[in-house]
């Protein structure tokens, strides 16, 4: 079984609209964070995720936690696997709150909460890779804009 990250944090700094998410390396050397994964009462759940630099899709997660936050079904998708297997998958519409906003995410039916490089596009990722290092989404493209 997969452990939560040791400590997870979100800091806002609105004068300069910069938003920080941080997590933790678990001990099978996992970057893992957390994000709110909203469901159709728009009712906030928190997800503990893998940040999976081979997804590149936006998110993935179990079928136990997409019944239970009744994800809209928009049909199916053939996913390559790291393997080279080929895999039919079920894609539903998801909402997630991501740099202070609630955004819309395609979400895959998979084994375990992954975070894919669709969703980290336009931010920075730095990994202190050890178990219980620091993992830190940094939403770069903000502030610089700003600057």
């Amino acid at each position: 079984p997969r452990r939560p990250p040791r400590r997870v944090s979100l800091w806002i700094w609105d004068d300069f609209e910069w938003a920080m998410i941080e997590g933790a390396v678990n001990d099978d050397l996992e970057p893992t964070i957390s994000i709110s994964l909203v469901d159709t009462f728009g009712h906030a759940h928190e997800v503990h995720a893998i940040l999976d630099t081979g997804f590149n899709g936006e998110l993935a997660l179990p079928p136990d936690l997409i019944e239970q936050t009744g994800l809209e079904a928009m049909g199916v998708r053939i996913a390559e696997m790291g393997d080279g297997r080929s895999v039919t998958l079920a894609v539903f519409a998801g909402r997630v709150s991501w740099d202070d906003a609630v955004r819309s995410v395609l979400v895959l039916s998979g084994a375990a909460p992954l975070i894919g490089m669709s969703l980290l596009r336009d931010h920075r990722l730095y990994i202190d890779v050890s178990p219980g290092g620091t993992v830190t989404v940094d939403a770069e493209h903000e502030r610089s804009t700003q600057e």
